[in-house]
């Protein structure tokens, strides 16, 4: 009887450290949503995107979800090779909202000539990304350029 119950619960106490581990946290997934951005980004993929924008997305320039799908799209036929740094550095998270604050470099081609089109060679651009957790997932509602980082 002893080793029953021992068993038991050493039973519940490892399946509650494996769901714990293995349940993604909301960071995990605030991370997810930008990873998949900048792997969108990187292999030209504007549904792969906008997957991750909400449709009441805007941005401080102006753009709406459909306007900045079409700037993309833009972007896309006057770019090639992007390469993209997005260093997380902090995510705030409250209830259903969240801020996440990034560092940023892309860098494209235009032609044979490199551009910088967040950060420059001295180095990548804060951006902040405001987020509104859905029924299934993070959304990105909003961004900000905060500043250029200091090195």
């Amino acid at each position: 009887m002893s080793r029953t119950r021992l068993l038991v619960i050493l039973i519940l106490i490892l399946s509650a450290f494996l769901a714990a581990a293995l349940y993604p946290s909301e960071k995990k997934r605030i991370r997810k949503v930008i990873s998949g951005c900048r792997e969108a980004l990187a292999r030209e993929d504007l549904e792969g995107i906008m997957e991750h924008l909400s449709f009441s997305f805007s941005s401080e320039y102006g753009g709406g979800y459909l306007q900045t799908k079409k700037r993309a799209e833009l972007m896309f036929r006057r770019f090639d090779g992007f390469e993209v740094t997005a260093d997380v550095m902090n995510i705030i998270i409250d209830r259903d909202r969240a801020e996440a604050d990034l560092k940023v470099l892309v860098t494209a081609r235009q032609g044979s000539e490199p551009v910088h089109l967040a950060g420059d060679a001295m180095g990548p651009d804060d951006i902040r990304l405001f987020l509104e957790k859905s029924p299934y997932d993070w959304k990105i509602i909003g961004i900000e350029r905060t500043g250029q980082a200091d090195y």
